[in-house]
């Protein structure tokens, strides 16, 4: 199973410190509880029961539940109108990652209180308290997480996490404590796919790993020489991907129309905050232009609200001496470069950060392994209109 890279792929995968408010110990005491709380939901995944996430195109269900014969596991199963798919067992360690793509550390780093606990009630009517996260370093700006915890038995209900525009941009909220007529006794007797994870190695390398795959791509690879501030590489993937994928039946990749043998190949690299998220794609010129066609109508949500895969309209910008292709609407900012030994970066953010942070990272690509990519720099984070 597919759990990071670029944008596109992660929509094919969904078919898959507090401030303390009171000052002194009685506020640390408090902030303690809420960042402890909100870290174990975040390292450990929802707790068992019918669970919704709603992105910017699309919303999903997942049934979850303990799995009856191996301690630590659970099984876990996407609903949609066609019924339930077939359940996978899965690691518990696994269960966040359907919900959340940051690690939980990194989150922490980042972010900390800022608002919070005020009583409130979700939708379904459940009484909870109410508690807000800011980045650390912009407490008046960027993306914020708003989680919701039950004022009976103080677990996670509802977490949500908007962009600096205020548009929600992840949804996941508990509608039901339990999983219906889904029984998952049943379902471990029948049979079901078994997800063989370890728990993620805390010394592993995001860096090294982008360099290996950097070695196996058939063209050169870029990266980003600055990140703004908080970000780093969490995940990065090398794709190869059957050039016959089409969004509808009959409906050809081809930008030109006509038919294509060679696969499709991408690789891809997830930035992140701990809770914003970048993702860079690097291919060739004519793998990009299939990849974007095929992105820029993926809307599953059939709401007023929702997005398309990306927006339309680019122009042309020039940045520190590149020519950057950029298109951007509500939800999200598209730039790209096709001037680098021909293959195309394209960037793709949800406007969690203002749009010349985007510009800056694809205006300062590098070969991975050059010795200007080596070192990274990052922003400050204190510009006060992020």
């Amino acid at each position: 199973m597919a759990l990071g890279g670029w944008l596109w792929l992660s929509s094919r995968q969904a078919r898959l410190e507090a401030n303390g408010t009171n000052g002194g110990a009685q506020g640390a005491e408090r902030a303690d509880k809420w960042t402890s709380r909100l870290g174990i939901f975040l390292q450990k995944g929802p707790s068992p029961g019918t669970w919704e996430t709603r992105s910017l195109n699309c919303v999903y269900t997942h049934y979850i539940a303990p799995h009856p014969g191996k301690r630590d596991t659970f099984l876990i199963a996407q609903v949609s109108n066609k019924g339930v798919q077939a359940p996978r067992a899965v690691s518990r360690w696994l269960v966040p990652r359907f919900f959340f793509r940051a690690p939980a550390h990194l989150f922490f780093s980042n972010y900390v209180r800022t608002e919070g606990p005020i009583g409130d009630e979700t939708e379904d009517g459940t009484k909870c308290w109410r508690v807000h996260w800011a980045p650390r370093d912009n407490l008046d700006g960027l993306t914020e997480r708003i989680v919701w915890f039950a004022q009976y038995g103080g677990h996670v209900v509802q977490v949500e996490d908007r962009a600096r525009n205020g548009r929600l941009i992840r949804r996941v909220r508990r509608i039901a404590e339990d999983t219906g007529a889904w029984d998952a006794a049943e379902v471990a007797a029948a049979g079901h796919e078994h997800i063989v994870s370890e728990p993620p190695d805390p010394a592993a390398d995001p860096e090294g790993m982008l360099v290996e795959l950097a070695s196996k791509a058939s063209f050169p690879v870029y990266v980003p020489s600055y990140l703004p501030a908080g970000f780093v590489l969490v995940r990065s993937t090398y794709e190869v991907r059957d050039a016959a994928m089409t969004p509808a039946a009959g409906v050809s990749p081809n930008t030109k129309g006509e038919p294509r043998s060679v696969p499709v190949k991408l690789l891809s690299q997830l930035y992140s905050d701990g809770l914003a998220l970048i993702s860079v794609g690097v291919a060739r010129r004519g793998d990009m232009d299939i990849i974007e066609r095929l992105t820029a109508g993926m809307t599953e949500m059939d709401s007023p609200t929702a997005c398309p895969g990306l927006p339309t309209d680019p122009r042309d910008i020039l940045h520190q001496g590149a020519v950057i292709r950029m298109r951007t609407d509500v939800c999200r900012t598209v730039v790209r470069r096709d001037d680098l030994d021909g293959v195309s970066v394209t960037i793709i953010g949800r406007n969690e950060i203002p749009n010349d942070e985007y510009l800056r990272m694809v205006a300062t690509l590098e070969t991975v392994g050059s010795p200007e990519g080596a070192g990274r720099s990052t922003g400050d984070g204190n510009v006060k209109d992020r």
